[in-house]
């Protein structure tokens, strides 16, 4: 399985800069750094990815990587000013001396893990900034991003996959936020169906998807698709608590679509009269009852159905 973790900024996990710095644990993937005095070129944070626990109460806070394997590092953070965060990534030899150092610049870098690499440091360095809202730090191997997602704040669409000539329908399945990874649907799963698209996170609430940033941004990207292709109707797709509400919420926005839930998500969902009942669908994970979904052929109502069941199993 293809290395794709999440690396968030916690009170108990790594190195904090702590003179005359004020830190806010706003969630557990938000945290706010101020400091105007500290100098340029200091660790704001770090991370290691082995720890003695015993000498310095200091435990493994970054995953274990392949020598030689390509992978690539996402950082999902805003500072103040611009462009005044690096990410310093640096490699050590198993007599901890540093055999080799990355320093990124950029939102997103591919590097490779040194073949006499034993372990690893991820840092945040200053470059001049006085503030920094931090989310996450994502490490994904370089085959993972390479399947042209859409990406902005931390939400992630796909592009269409498995197209089909003259389709006027659209599959979208909004994937349940799972903390310390992203999460996808099986490529070989998603290849059961056409026409579809999948729309995943690395920030994690309880209104993923639904936050007003979130919500601005997929309806954008959607009125965008909605140019280039003659869409008629969308399906919204959820399995878990976080992604039936997203759908049932965008089938009150869009006026052509459909919400496809899990069948416990009535008794999950907020209370709202707004919520018609023919604007969603409860489907049975467990592939008991095809006519829960009268909208779509049999043939893929067994597969999304066993879809749902893979990913939840």
């Amino acid at each position: 399985m293809d290395q794709n973790t999440i690396i968030y900024w916690q009170h108990d996990a790594g190195n904090t800069y702590l003179y005359g710095s004020k830190i806010t644990y706003l969630d557990t993937n938000h945290v706010l750094f101020e400091n105007e005095l500290f100098p340029s070129g200091a660790k704001i944070h770090a991370w290691q990815s082995q720890g003695n626990y015993q000498a310095q109460r200091m435990s493994v806070q970054l995953p274990i990587l392949r020598r030689d394997h390509s992978y690539r590092l996402y950082i999902d953070a805003l500072a103040v000013p611009k462009k005044t965060l690096f990410v310093q990534v640096t490699f050590y030899d198993r007599y901890d001396t540093v055999i080799d150092q990355v320093i990124i610049k950029k939102q997103e870098q591919s590097f490779i893990y040194p073949k006499q690499a034993f372990w690893y440091e991820v840092a945040l360095i200053n470059a001049g900034l006085r503030s920094l809202d931090f989310y996450n730090i994502r490490i994904a191997e370089e085959s993972e991003s390479k399947d042209n997602w859409r990406a902005q704040d931390g939400l992630y669409l796909s592009h269409i996959k498995n197209t089909t000539p003259d389709a006027t329908v659209l599959n979208i399945i909004f994937n349940e936020p799972v903390s310390g990874s992203m999460r996808y649907v099986p490529k070989n799963i998603v290849n059961e169906l056409h026409d579809v698209m999948e729309l995943t996170t690395s920030r994690i609430s309880d209104t993923s998807y639904i936050h007003e940033n979130d919500a601005k941004l997929f309806m954008d990207w959607c009125y965008q698709l909605n140019e280039q292709y003659e869409i008629r109707h969308i399906n919204l797709i959820g399995y878990g608590s976080i992604s039936n509400q997203a759908a049932l919420y965008f089938a009150n926005k869009f006026q052509y679509s459909t919400a496809y839930l899990t069948a416990n998500a009535e008794s999950t969902l907020p209370v709202n009269d707004s919520h018609e009942k023919n604007q969603y669908v409860i489907y049975d994970e467990r592939n008991q009852n095809k006519s829960l979904l009268p909208n779509l052929p049999i043939d893929v109502t067994n597969r999304l159905q066993n879809v749902i069941s893979y990913i939840k199993s």
